[in-house]
């Protein structure tokens, strides 16, 4: 009976790790952009690299972007799926004209401010702030999804 009832308790905590693990991660930002990795029209933009950990399929329909807390819908995802890990580059220009990646607002690397993941609940699912940056300099994460910058 005590084998029974630990097993159903590691089922519990393993499906429970499943159900809460993490969704998107904000992995690297560059706000002084100048001459690095430009967008399809050849521009240098700010960016904002993205880090899904999609195991299985994975919509970003209903997700939100953005550079001020209190304003979580600030920008919305396309209505993408991924089907595996993946990368997304989200250009942050302040013209979603240029196409469905460029954000409705830039980032500030003079001061340095946030960026916010928010899921369709609004309810937070990453973030980092950031000082001043020097110019073609990110942030980035020192792993993939991990804990450290």
């Amino acid at each position: 009976m005590r084998n029974n009832m630990t097993i159903v308790l590691a089922a519990v905590c393993f499906f429970n790790s499943i159900s809460t693990a993490q969704s998107l991660y904000v992995n690297e930002v560059l706000a002084t952009n100048s001459s690095c990795c430009y967008d399809e029209h050849g521009d240098h933009d700010d960016f904002i690299e993205i880090y899904i950990p999609a195991g299985s399929s994975f919509s970003l329909n209903g997700y939100h972007l953005t550079d001020y807390m209190n304003d979580p819908t600030k920008w919305s995802f396309p209505d993408l799926t991924v089907t595996d890990t993946t990368w997304i580059i989200v250009r942050a220009v302040d013209d979603e004209e240029q196409g469905e990646i460029h954000t409705s607002f830039q980032l500030n690397g003079t001061s340095g401010e946030g960026v916010y993941i928010f899921d369709s609940d609004l309810n937070l699912v990453d973030s980092v702030t950031f000082g001043p940056q020097e110019e073609n300099i990110s942030l980035g994460r020192s792993t993939d999804g991990g804990d450290t910058w």
